[in-house]
């Protein structure tokens, strides 16, 4: 008993001595954390570039019509061109120096759609045969109407007026801004589509593109007068999935008007004018 006894403690002690002994090489190596996810990157990966925030269109509205002279004459023919806002959208403006004759003082005005002729802005006074006038848009804002020039100042009777459809080439171009936004109102139900447009008139063919606006939404297309009783339905126009819309709108008559609505059973959504900011 004794002998088995003291065997008993020998292998006792040495077991313990086998489980202290030579620690380092027996002691299991910890596991390295593992790595916070977006914590750090890796030296390989660049850092994507911010995309930049995007900055409204800077374009002009570019707005462009043949003047035609004289109704007094009962022969009016094309003898210019008028521009408003070619390079920027701060009024500046050109019209040739035309008149019932030379040497006569006109002056030129702007009458806003569809006030028939009334609350005209005066523009500039000229001498008829002098060159091109150059001139400043009087007023800030957003305008649809018809440039006209008048000898005195008298508004009994247009002398000189703008057009679409009165020359071969391009003879009409104007920005579609929104109905809602001109200045002073249109005297008729606007509606609030998004987007804008452009239209062209190229001898006698009106061309309208429409970008992003309703989707898969039908328009009406008109050309008007300073009347809003003058007006003529040219033809529909639809746009795609995106909003978006380009073709041929109507056969515009020769010397014919020249402020042009899209529309739609919620108003006139789109007008052909520019701004002066």
């Amino acid at each position: 008993m004794l002998r088995k006894a003291a065997l008993i403690l020998v292998t006792g002690i040495s077991l313990a001595f086998l489980q202290c002994g030579g620690s380092s090489n027996t002691r299991p190596t910890a596991n390295a954390p593992s790595p916070n996810p977006g914590s750090t990157t890796p030296a390989s990966t660049p850092t994507p570039t911010p995309t930049p925030t995007p900055t409204p269109s800077t374009s002009p509205d570019s707005y462009l019509a043949t003047v035609i002279c004289c109704v007094i004459s009962r022969t009016p023919v094309a003898v210019g061109q008028t521009t408003v806002d070619a390079s920027a959208n701060n009024g500046a403006g050109v019209w040739p120096s035309v008149g019932t004759s030379s040497g006569v003082t006109m002056v030129l005005k702007f009458c806003p759609y569809s006030q028939s002729g009334n609350n005209c802005l005066n523009v500039a006074t000229y001498t008829a045969g002098g060159g091109n006038v150059n001139f400043t848009f009087p007023a800030k804002g957003a305008f649809a109407g018809n440039f006209i020039a008048f000898v005195n100042g008298d508004n009994t009777d247009p002398e000189v007026y703008t057009a679409s459809g009165a020359s071969s080439g391009l003879n009409f171009e104007s920005a579609m801004l929104p109905a809602g936004t001109i200045t002073g109102g249109i005297g008729q139900a606007t509606g609030n589509a998004p987007g804008s447009g452009v239209l062209t008139a190229t001898s006698t063919m009106a061309h309208l593109a429409l970008t992003g606006t309703l989707a898969n939404h039908t328009f009406q297309v008109s050309v008007c007068g300073l009347d809003a009783s003058h007006c003529r339905f040219l033809s529909n126009i639809t746009t795609d999935t995106q909003g978006n819309a380009s073709g041929d709108v109507g056969t515009l008559q020769n010397q014919d008007h020249d402020i042009f609505l899209v529309g739609d059973s919620s108003g006139v959504e789109f007008i052909s004018a520019f701004r002066v900011q």
